[in-house]
């Protein structure tokens, strides 16, 4: 197999849980994505996506937080034009990552896939290399 080097350069993580938000930050930076930065709510991540300059390349997204949830930060994204590649996860309900997934579609952002948590090295390298 040839290798493959990794598209992003930069990466915003999202997720109220710790333990899946450190663990796609760091399955990140196995990948190959020099930099990686984290939020713990769909709030904080928003206010450290307006900060970052250059957006970030790639931002992961969960889809049930408390506070702003990851469908309303989508919508917050399609308002920001976020021209970046969006990925969704979750742990919950799979209709709610596909109806996310849709909006996300519908509205012309650069959905690059969803996951089911509990995320895997070879699941996102695969979804984020685009096989």
């Amino acid at each position: 197999m040839a290798y493959t080097p990794f598209p992003f350069r930069s990466a915003l993580v999202i997720d109220d849980d710790d333990i899946c938000c450190a663990l796609a930050a760091q399955i990140i930076a196995n990948l190959g994505c020099p930099q990686v930065q984290s939020a713990s709510d769909g709030s904080l991540g928003l206010q450290l996506l307006q900060r970052m300059q250059p957006a970030p390349d790639l931002l992961v997204c969960d889809i049930f937080m408390p506070g702003k949830d990851g469908i309303e930060l989508v919508m917050d994204l399609i308002q920001l034009r976020y021209p970046g590649g969006l990925l969704l996860v979750t742990g919950g309900d799979s209709s709610m990552l596909e109806a996310a997934a849709d909006i996300a579609t519908v509205s012309g952002l650069r959905l690059l896939g969803t996951l089911q948590k509990p995320l895997s090295e070879n699941a996102m390298r695969s979804t984020l290399q685009g096989g």
